[in-house]
Protein backbone atom coordinates (compact mmCIF):
# COMPACT_ATOMS: atom_id res chain seq x y z
CA UNK A 1 0.00 0.00 0.00
CA UNK A 2 1.40 3.41 -0.98
CA UNK A 3 1.88 6.06 1.65
CA UNK A 4 -0.83 8.68 1.53
CA UNK A 5 0.13 12.32 1.52
CA UNK A 6 -2.27 14.40 3.57
CA UNK A 7 -1.94 18.07 2.71
CA UNK A 8 -4.31 20.27 4.65
CA UNK A 9 -5.66 23.60 3.36
CA UNK A 10 -3.74 25.33 6.13
CA UNK A 11 -0.38 23.98 4.97
CA UNK A 12 -1.07 24.05 1.23
CA UNK A 13 0.57 26.94 -0.61
CA UNK A 14 -0.54 25.70 -4.05
CA UNK A 15 -3.95 26.82 -5.27
CA UNK A 16 -5.32 26.20 -8.74
CA UNK A 17 -8.50 27.64 -10.23
CA UNK A 18 -9.05 30.51 -7.81
CA UNK A 19 -7.14 33.26 -9.66
CA UNK A 20 -10.29 35.34 -10.25
CA UNK A 21 -11.26 35.19 -6.57
CA UNK A 22 -7.74 36.22 -5.54
CA UNK A 23 -7.80 39.05 -8.08
CA UNK A 24 -11.15 40.36 -6.79
CA UNK A 25 -9.98 40.21 -3.19
CA UNK A 26 -6.67 41.95 -3.92
CA UNK A 27 -8.41 44.67 -5.96
CA UNK A 28 -10.84 45.36 -3.10
CA UNK A 29 -7.97 45.47 -0.59
CA UNK A 30 -5.91 47.85 -2.72
CA UNK A 31 -8.89 50.17 -3.31
CA UNK A 32 -10.03 50.13 0.35
CA UNK A 33 -13.38 48.67 -0.68
CA UNK A 34 -13.24 45.48 1.39
CA UNK A 35 -16.56 43.95 2.35
CA UNK A 36 -17.11 42.95 5.97
CA UNK A 37 -17.53 39.30 4.91
CA UNK A 38 -16.69 37.06 1.97
CA UNK A 39 -18.71 33.96 1.11
CA UNK A 40 -16.66 31.06 -0.22
CA UNK A 41 -19.07 28.56 -1.72
CA UNK A 42 -18.80 25.50 -3.92
CA UNK A 43 -18.33 21.75 -3.94
CA UNK A 44 -15.83 19.97 -1.73
CA UNK A 45 -12.27 20.07 -2.96
CA UNK A 46 -12.26 23.26 -5.06
CA UNK A 47 -9.99 25.22 -2.73
CA UNK A 48 -12.33 27.21 -0.49
CA UNK A 49 -10.40 26.55 2.70
CA UNK A 50 -7.03 26.93 0.98
CA UNK A 51 -8.14 30.31 -0.40
CA UNK A 52 -9.36 31.37 3.05
CA UNK A 53 -5.99 30.53 4.60
CA UNK A 54 -4.14 32.38 1.83
CA UNK A 55 -6.29 35.47 2.41
CA UNK A 56 -5.78 35.26 6.17
CA UNK A 57 -2.00 34.96 5.82
CA UNK A 58 -1.99 37.87 3.39
CA UNK A 59 -4.01 40.12 5.70
CA UNK A 60 -1.78 39.29 8.67
CA UNK A 61 1.49 39.96 6.83
CA UNK A 62 0.73 42.56 4.15
CA UNK A 63 2.20 46.03 4.57
CA UNK A 64 -0.62 48.52 3.93
CA UNK A 65 1.87 51.28 3.18
CA UNK A 66 3.01 49.30 0.12
CA UNK A 67 -0.39 48.38 -1.36
CA UNK A 68 0.64 49.22 -4.91
CA UNK A 69 3.46 46.67 -4.87
CA UNK A 70 1.24 43.59 -4.34
CA UNK A 71 0.22 41.68 -7.46
CA UNK A 72 -0.87 38.42 -5.84
CA UNK A 73 -1.66 36.86 -2.50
Amino acid sequence: MADEINITPRSNSFLLGQAKAEELFLKAWKNNTMHHAWILNGPKGIGKATLAYRIARFLLWADESKKDTYNSL
